[in-house]
C-alpha cells in the first residue's frame, strides 16, 4: 500500500509539471520531482525535508557542494550528481544568455547580478566578467564565505578573471543576515583587488554589496 501511495505521488508530480509548468511548482515539489528519477524505489519526502531543513531553498541545495549532498541521508551518491548536473545544467544555459547581455552602469548591473542570490542562506561571492564592449562573458561563484574572510583569495580571483578572458569585472557578494552595505573588511579587500586586477590590465568596476532584495554600488558609494 505504501508503495502504491509513493507511485501515485511520483505520478501527480509529473502530472503537474506537464500541465501548469515549474511556476505551480514550490521548491519543495521540484525537489520531490527530480529526486523521483535519482531515487526510483525510495520515498523522497522525508529525504527532500531533510535537505530543505540544512539548506532552506532550492537554488541553496543545487549550489551546495557534490560532497556535502553525498552526507544528507538518502540523497547518496546518485542523488547528489542528479542534483548537481540540474546546477550545471542551469548554470550553462545562463552563461550562454549572458553572452548577449552588455551591462554599462550600475542599475543594468544590479538587475542582472540580483537573481544569483535569490533564496541564499550562506554568503556568496560571484565574479561577473565583461569583455571590452561591456558584454558579458560569465558570471561564476568565486567562492564562498564573505569577501573578507579567509576563502577570499586576491590571487584566484585574478586567476579566474583572466581565464575568463575579462577586460572589465564586477566583484558581487552578499550578507544573507545583513544589510547591503560594505564592511571596513569589504571595502580593503575590494581595493586590494583592484590594485592586483590592475596589475594585468583587467579594470574592477564595481562591487556590489547584496541583501534581502536590495543592492548597494561601491563605486556609486565613492570607494571606487
Amino acid at each position: 500500500m505504501e508503495k502504491a501511495e509513493h507511485a501515485g505521488h511520483r505520478v501527480r508530480l509529473r502530472q503537474r509539471f506537464m500541465t501548469f509548468g515549474v511556476e505551480s511548482m514550490p521548491d519543495k515539489s521540484m525537489l520531490e520531482l527530480m529526486l523521483t528519477y535519482a531515487l526510483p524505489r525510495v520515498d523522497v519526502a522525508p529525504v527532500v525535508e531533510e535537505l530543505l531543513d540544512r539548506y532552506h531553498s532550492l537554488p541553496e541545495v543545487l549550489s551546495a557542494p557534490l560532497e556535502e549532498l553525498m552526507t544528507v541521508r538518502g540523497v547518496g551518491e546518485a542523488g547528489a550528481l542528479l542534483l548537481k548536473s540540474c546546477e550545471n545544467c542551469a548554470r550553462r544555459l545562463n552563461e550562454r544568455r549572458a553572452r548577449e547581455v552588455i551591462l554599462n552602469n550600475t542599475d543594468q548591473a544590479a538587475h542582472y547580478i540580483l537573481p544569483y542570490f535569490a533564496g541564499a542562506s550562506r554568503e556568496k561571492v560571484y565574479l561577473l566578467s565583461m569583455d571590452l564592449k561591456r558584454k558579458v562573458i560569465s558570471c561564476v561563484p568565486a567562492c564562498d564565505g564573505d569577501v573578507g574572510s579567509t576563502s577570499f583569495s586576491v590571487r584566484k580571483m585574478v586567476c579566474r578573471a583572466i581565464q575568463e578572458g575579462a577586460e572589465f569585472c564586477i566583484l558581487a557578494h552578499n550578507h544573507p543576515f545583513g544589510v547591503a552595505l560594505p564592511s571596513v573588511t569589504d571595502i580593503s579587500s575590494t581595493l586590494a583587488l583592484r590594485q592586483a586586477l590592475l596589475g594585468v590590465n583587467i579594470s574592477l568596476v564595481d562591487h556590489l554589496v547584496v541583501a534581502d532584495g536590495e543592492c548597494t554600488s561601491m563605486l556609486a558609494q565613492g570607494y571606487l
